[in-house]
């Protein structure tokens, strides 16, 4: 996997132009053959601006589960050590959104807690 240094753009499978062919069914599939992105797939000249990650390293990982929601962390020499996720804090924070609507929806209704707070318009029967 190469990871741009400038951009973060992340690079794993890169196709090497040929095509599989599938004959299974009623029509004949190309599909292209790809491999995973190594240094030799990019210009000699461009190679210094790539960090190199082993896919099935713990950041490799992380890497295919989370990118592009990760923050990148680099150590002291600019090498690119670990990322962090904003999914999580995605979450919360909309979870914490959701809780103070309701918290103000409980309170205009006149309820005591937010627990008691039903959707509108969900049952129209229910007024």
């Amino acid at each position: 996997m190469l990871v741009h240094k400038k951009t973060f753009g992340v690079l794993q499978w890169i196709w090497t132009g040929d095509y599989m062919y599938d004959n299974h069914g009623a029509y004949r599939k190309e599909i292209p053959i790809e491999h995973e992105a190594t240094l030799d797939d990019i210009p000699e000249e461009e190679r210094d601006e790539y960090f190199v990650i082993d896919t099935k390293s713990s950041l490799g990982k992380k890497l295919t589960l989370y990118y592009p929601d990760v923050i990148p962390i680099y150590d002291d020499d600019g090498n690119l050590v670990d990322v962090k996720s904003t999914i999580a804090e995605q979450k919360r924070a909309e979870k914490d959104a959701r809780n103070d609507l309701l918290i103000e929806e409980a309170e205009k209704r006149g309820y005591k807690n937010r627990g008691r707070v039903r959707p509108k318009n969900l049952m129209s029967f229910l007024k």
